[in-house]
């Protein structure tokens, strides 16, 4: 009987285990998830700030006066 409830007793700690590791694994793709979101909202960003300044670049280029034509 003894034998019995001790191989219960590890099962059931090996059972806890496993749900142990399946809340990690769970828990580490959720993490991985949000860091790509953040991830493409920082390109996204970045490629919207190389933008604006490529077109400001770009108007502030026609206002400046020809050079080295007399």
């Amino acid at each position: 009987m003894t034998g019995i409830r001790n191989a219960t007793l590890g099962i059931q700690a090996e059972l806890a285990l496993l749900a142990n590791k399946a809340d990690v694994l769970r828990a580490q793709s959720d993490l991985r998830a949000r860091i790509e979101r953040v991830e493409r909202r920082l390109l996204m960003g970045f490629g919207v700030l190389a933008g604006a300044l490529t077109a400001l670049v770009i108007v502030a280029l026609r206002y400046l006066p020809a050079v080295g034509h007399s």
